[in-house]
C-alpha cells in the first residue's frame, strides 16, 4: 500500500470517529426543515429541463419530480410546486420559502 494513501485514508477515519463522537449529523438541517415538512408539505422549485423535468402549465412531471414526488411520499408530505427561473428559485431557496429545488443550470443535480 502506498503509504502516502494510508495515512490520508487513516486521517480520514480518525475525523469521521471524532466527529461521530461528537455527536454531529452530516449532514445538518440547522434550520429544522424536514421536520417542518414531514406530514404537511414540501416546497418544490423546477425549471425545464429536457428529459428531467417537464413543466406543462404549471404541471411539473419527468423523472427527476418523480423523485422528489417519492421523497415526500416518504415524510407523508404533499410536493407544492413552483415554477421558476434558476434564480428566482435560489432566492426561494435564500428566503426559505422553498424547501428544495431543481435547477436545470446544474445538469443533473438536485439543490
Amino acid at each position: 500500500m502506498n503509504h502516502k494513501y494510508g495515512a490520508t485514508t487513516a486521517a480520514a477515519a480518525t475525523l469521521l470517529f471524532l466527529l461521530a463522537g461528537c455527536g454531529v449529523q452530516i449532514p445538518a438541517d440547522p434550520d429544522g426543515t424536514l421536520d417542518a415538512v414531514r406530514n404537511a408539505t414540501l416546497h418544490a422549485g423546477a425549471s425545464p429541463n429536457p428529459g428531467f423535468i417537464q413543466i406543462d402549465d404549471e404541471t411539473v412531471s419527468g423523472p427527476e419530480a418523480d423523485v422528489i414526488e417519492a421523497f415526500a411520499e416518504t415524510l407523508g408530505a404533499r410536493v407544492e410546486w413552483t415554477v421558476g427561473s434558476e434564480e428566482a428559485l435560489v432566492r426561494g431557496l435564500e428566503s426559505g420559502t422553498l424547501d428544495i429545488v431543481r435547477l436545470a443550470l446544474l445538469t443533473n443535480s438536485l439543490v
